[in-house]
């Protein structure tokens, strides 16, 4: 399943940079703006033919493009499955009512209804707390299991998205590698003024720069998405956490009060 998902998010990061290029390209010709195209992907437009300078397809701006595109492929399958689990807390997997209390007997029949859901954040913190329960018989320590196994999630949300912060620091990290390229490039005009034009030299200042911005773009839009996606998962995570503490843990069946 986890190579899958980042084999997609590859090709959808290669789709994205094409489709910058395109974009860009139809852009330029359609309004006339040559300053837009050598912005985005460092084209020009000379006698009615399309011209990429820095080795596009193989420049610093389609590798932050190809690097934003796998970073929000990735988001998007992790909202895929945190939209999942939102769907599954509403399954009424544990009686609601303030009333019923949950008896050893009736354990056989929350895990029967609980199967289509397996390997799901809430099938797991109510699978581990009913073991923990039919082995100790105890409440609090039915509860503690619940809460380690919901730091457990944490920790993996984290790992998780591990990657995508990742490829959200390598893209400004990316323009900055691009803006020094360019000012080398550009540097390296001045020793040969007579036979360079200036224009070669700012045309490589201003693509320098142009990478620089282009990754601080993105990599804003990205920052912004994974804290999105991000809060969307912790509040499913806090709301299995809940539902289980609320449904289970708080009225299930305690020998222990018997006894004091």
């Amino acid at each position: 399943m986890k190579s899958t998902k980042y084999f997609y998010s590859v090709i959808f990061g290669l789709a994205f940079s094409c489709f910058m290029v395109i974009a860009a390209t139809l852009i330029t010709l359609a309004f006339d703006l040559p300053s837009f195209g050598k912005t985005i992907c460092n084209l020009s437009i000379s006698d009615g033919k399309v011209i990429f300078a820095g080795g596009f397809p193989l420049s610093i701006q389609a590798l932050t493009f190809f690097a934003f595109g796998i970073a929000c492929a990735l988001i998007w399958f992790r909202n895929k499955e945190t939209k999942k689990e939102a769907l599954i807390l509403n399954a009424e997997l544990l009686p609601e009512d303030e009333r019923t209390l949950v008896q050893p007997a009736d354990i056989a029949d929350i895990r029967k209804k609980m199967m289509p859901y397996k390997n799901s954040i809430l099938y797991t913190l109510i699978e581990r707390a009913l073991l923990q329960y039919q082995i100790t018989s105890s409440t609090s320590e039915t509860a503690t299991i619940v809460n380690s196994t919901v730091d457990v999630f944490y920790n993996k949300m984290e790992s998780e998205y591990a990657i995508i912060r990742y490829l959200a620091w390598a893209i400004p990290s990316l323009g900055f590698v691009g803006t020094v390229m360019g000012i080398g490039k550009a540097l390296s005009g001045f020793g040969s003024i007579d036979d360079l034009p200036m224009d070669y030299i700012t045309g490589n200042l201003s693509t320098a720069f142009d990478t620089t911005f282009i990754a601080l773009i993105l990599s804003l839009i990205l920052m912004f998405l994974i804290h999105v996606a991000q809060a969307k998962e912790e509040t499913v995570i806090n709301s299995a956490h809940n539902y289980c503490i609320s449904n289970l843990i708080n009225r299930i069946f305690n020998p222990e009060q018997l006894t004091k």
